[in-house]
């Protein structure tokens, strides 16, 4: 058994490792579980409103971000039929003076490598890579000495999901948890245990009554491009909404401008002619290995690609002639499956006892409000907040935690939702909104409400 840990995390992405950060800052030691064996973030670029980067820069992190980010100017929202411009919401001194942080992207390796350095230069953090915590293990410990103010501890088994070779790591798959290799689990004891284990969570399938993800029928297709590989009247510092029926563009700058983010979100009749069940096996397989343009770059689903690919070049087809140009020079597209749940309803829904859930584990949420690493960063804050509360015993901070977050993170949910109506309009549906962003422009655009938080 290995020595008690005061919070235990499961999971090593941006919200794994923003709790991490967060409460390292307020001095609370912890310890996270990675599952991957190598430090690695699927995905491409990220937008950080400024209710993101002003908890950045709180937690030390302001040099790192200027060293990696890029500061877009404005959002453009723009016709993707005929690429006329619809309104403009100002970003950079605007920003900073209405909600006293920046407006940034960047890849969202960078967001995650210095986060991770943040929480090795306070040295309060125990990283483990390549080693999966087993929800079915969850136990309350009786057995373990503890002081009066540890009313109750948790017990969990953690298993090596992998072998490292140096630079190099050898991958094996965890067979399930049975008598004959129980010898190869150990045991962890912890006061609370934290799930930022993303979407497909299994700390949320395994202990809360969620509702189960339901795919929605969109795709979301990634790519990086170089600046030098773009046409100069192509590149823009700024970000880039084309909206169009049953599809919007979104392009921005990362690392200083030197290459640009590209996403193009669709929404596929007939769901692919796949049911929920295979693009939730399509999703977790793209976790692990992404699959790109070339269909032998996954022999194993080459249908799967054929079909999606057909159906952005559909799209482009009817779109303007710049987004025909970008796609043209894209060298690659990874597409992803989105999937959704209701919004939260509940603090029940973020903690339960001694365990809590961070980001997306605890409110998966679609990406139209670009908001998923932000919410992950605003859980953290409170989680790191609600820990200090001495006064309350371990369950109490983590229902105040639950009960902080939940209202807003639903909101976020709800309006995430909602943009994907109206940012896939056509018809005249969507020559009215087209009309109202021209007339209101900024003022619609805005979110007060979300960056001030």
């Amino acid at each position: 058994m290995n020595g008690t840990h005061e919070v235990a995390i499961s999971g090593g992405g941006i919200g794994g490792l923003s709790a991490a950060l967060a409460l390292a800052k307020s001095g609370v030691s912890s310890v996270v579980f990675e599952r991957q064996a190598q430090w690695s973030e699927v995905g491409a670029g990220v937008q950080l409103g400024p209710n993101a980067t002003r908890r950045l820069i709180a937690w030390g992190l302001e040099k790192s971000l200027v060293d990696c980010a890029s500061w877009p100017e404005r959002i453009e929202a723009l016709s993707a039929r005929t690429g006329g411009a619809l309104a403009t919401l100002p970003l950079g001194p605007r920003c900073q003076a209405l909600y006293g942080a920046p407006y940034a992207t960047l890849m969202r390796a960078d967001l995650q490598r210095l986060l991770r350095e943040g929480v090795e230069r306070l040295g309060l953090t125990q990283l483990r890579l390549g080693e999966q915590l087993l929800p079915e293990t969850l136990q309350q410990s009786d057995s373990v000495e503890r002081t009066p103010s540890q009313a109750a501890l948790l017990a969990f088994g953690v298993r090596a999901e992998g072998l490292k070779m140096g630079p190099q790591t050898q991958r094996r798959e965890v067979a399930p948890l049975t008598r004959g290799n129980a010898d190869e689990v150990q045991t962890h004891v912890t006061q609370a245990l934290i799930g930022a284990d993303g979407v497909f969570s299994q700390l949320r399938e395994h202990l809360f009554q969620a509702t189960p993800l339901q795919y929605t029928g969109h795709l979301a297709y990634r790519a990086l491009m170089a600046r030098a590989d773009l046409p100069a009247h192509l590149r823009s510092n700024a970000v880039r909404l084309f909206l169009g029926p049953k599809m919007h563009w979104v392009q921005y700058p990362v690392r200083g401008g030197e290459w640009f983010n590209v996403v193009v979100l669709l929404e596929v009749d007939s769901a692919s002619a796949l049911g929920p069940a295979q693009h939730l096996a399509r999703q977790r397989r793209f976790l692990s290995n992404p699959w790109h343009q070339n269909p032998t770059d996954n022999p194993t689903a080459p249908g799967e690609q054929s079909q999606d690919l057909e159906a952005l070049q559909e799209a482009l087809e009817r779109s303007c002639t710049a987004l025909r140009d970008v796609a043209s020079l894209v060298p690659a597209w990874t597409v992803w499956p989105l999937f959704a749940v209701k919004p939260l309803s509940s603090g029940a829904g973020m903690s339960q006892g001694h365990v809590a859930l961070l980001g997306d584990a605890a409110h998966p949420m679609l990406p139209y409000l670009a908001q998923g690493a932000g919410m992950s960063i605003e859980d953290a804050q409170a989680l790191s907040r609600c820990w200090g509360e001495r006064s309350l015993v371990v369950g109490e901070r983590l229902a105040l935690y639950a009960q902080w977050r939940w209202q807003r993170c639903a909101q976020v949910q709800r309006r995430a939702m909602s943009n994907a109506t109206l940012f896939h309009l056509g018809g005249a549906l969507g020559f009215m909104r087209d009309r109202a962003l021209g007339l209101l422009g900024a003022r619609l655009m805005d979110l007060p409400w979300l960056y001030s938080g």
